[in-house]
């Protein structure tokens, strides 16, 4: 909530690192392109890292399967339909640098087909891997977001001009060419609720999206939005295609170990 002092050293950042192309972003997740790179964690073949998975942080790619980013990879984690709804169709790069294109199975009567799980398949593609499969560096932070980060100082201080030119610099990247209508907001609410959204395409399977919607759903009107037909899968009661900021599953549980050890804890 320190905007002023947060919004300072976004730009100096700036000054600093560029945002990535099109091209760059692709190859930034190759481990090729550090352009808007600004601090990000080593993995290589034979390090310490390697070789552990998920477990070490070393293979970010097993998080996604677990053999390789391929359709015989043995997958079992996808991109879901809600996410890739936004980007189906469009020019912005991170469709393609998230998703193997060329792997997947994307059915486009998903809606209506009782197979779909077997029949629509989005493999992630984020992290492939190079000389070792799924093994890549971990992006901690980026120019991009030093963008946003900027984009929610203006917005916090009611400069709605300014969040939406930070916003549209960076979707305008993402797309390679200046976008139109761009974004434009008259109220707070507009303005968060914008820069979740780019958020959540931005930092794609990097593991922000909880402490975001955390951090500003309340303030720009967003929640956990999934796709109403992959819900029909979850059991009890996950109410439609979206779980307010207010609900209780929300809130993680209390560990095992403590329930174990008090029986006087419930959860």
């Amino acid at each position: 909530g320190q905007y002023t002092i947060a919004d300072g050293y976004a730009e100096s950042l700036l000054a600093d690192y560029s945002i990535a192309t099109k091209d760059q972003y692709t190859s930034m997740y190759d481990d090729i392109d550090f352009t808007e790179v600004i601090f990000s964690l080593e993995r290589a073949i034979g390090d310490s890292y390697d070789n552990q998975g998920t477990g070490g942080g070393g293979w970010a790619g097993s998080l996604f399967a677990f053999v390789d980013a391929t359709s015989s990879g043995s997958p079992f984690m996808e991109m879901s339909r809600s996410v890739y709804n936004l980007l189906a169709e469009t020019d912005d790069v991170r469709l393609t640098r998230n998703l193997n294109v060329d792997e997947s199975t994307i059915d486009t009567s998903y809606q209506t087909n009782d197979n779909y799980l077997n029949d629509d398949v989005l493999l992630v593609f984020k992290y492939p891997g190079g000389a070792q499969p799924l093994l890549n560096d971990l992006k901690v932070f980026r120019a991009s977001e030093m963008l946003l980060i900027r984009a929610e100082a203006a917005a916090d201080a009611d400069e709605y001009t300014e969040a939406a030119a930070f916003l549209n610099q960076l979707r305008n990247a993402r797309y390679g060419s200046n976008q139109t209508p761009g974004y434009s907001f008259t109220t707070q609410e507009e303005a968060f609720g914008a820069i979740l959204d780019e958020r959540r395409l931005e930092f794609l399977f990097e593991g922000h999206r909880w402490v975001d919607l955390k951090r500003l759903g309340d303030r720009g009107g967003r929640g956990i939005e999934r796709d109403l037909k992959e819900n029909q899968n979850y059991p009890g009661d996950f109410g439609g295609d979206e779980i307010p900021n207010t609900d209780y599953r929300f809130t993680l549980p209390i560990p095992l170990s403590e329930t174990t050890a008090n029986g006087g804890i419930t959860q």
